[in-house]
């Protein structure tokens, strides 16, 4: 799991559209699950080394999909490579391959989009919404579990991220898998 805690926010309390507020915290929390499910931070633009396994190929995939420079990539022992080629996409090249083994390849990066995209930003602020409207109906009483007419039945289930309701994949997946590792 990564931890994207040290990032800053996909979107700023003071950048929230009129009508949504939320605390920094809640900012976080959704940021990190959007994070999360992405499998990289997405933005801004930042230099960080990133510790990859590697198998023994001739090609290494970074956790990025907009890799804009690398800076050193070194192995287990601290010895720098040198011999590669890398691509937008986060790839890394050798044609005489890459070290093999768990924590084979540290690579010292540049990436990240400069800002979130807008699409990201709407589901940052739509996940807000939705915890908003969660903590309003939970004001009102308890939710239902389960709805029943003419005979059929429709079961919920309980979601706990952030407080929000629905999945990410089944809501947002159409949008995020742009995103996504």
């Amino acid at each position: 799991m990564i931890d994207f805690s040290g990032h800053p926010p996909l979107v700023a309390v003071e950048d929230l559209p009129e009508g949504v507020t939320a605390t920094d915290d809640l900012i976080g929390t959704v940021c990190e699950a959007v994070r999360g499910w992405c499998g990289w931070h997405i933005a801004p633009s930042h230099s960080e080394t990133l510790v990859i396994d590697n198998s023994g190929n001739t090609v290494v995939h970074l956790p990025t999909m907009h890799l804009t420079a690398v800076e050193k990539v070194e192995d287990y022992d601290g010895r720098e490579l040198s011999g590669f080629r890398f691509s937008r996409d986060g790839m890394l090249h050798r044609e005489g391959g890459w070290p093999k083994g768990f924590q084979a390849i540290s690579a010292s990066v540049t990436h990240g989009l400069a800002a979130a995209p807008a699409d990201v930003i709407a589901v940052v602020v739509d996940m807000i919404r939705d915890y908003m409207a969660a903590e309003e109906a939970s004001a009102s009483g308890p939710a239902p579990t389960d709805v029943r007419l003419d005979g059929a039945q429709i079961q919920f289930e309980s979601y706990s991220v952030a407080g929000v309701r629905r999945r990410i994949a089944t809501s947002y997946g159409q949008i995020l898998n742009r995103y996504r590792l």
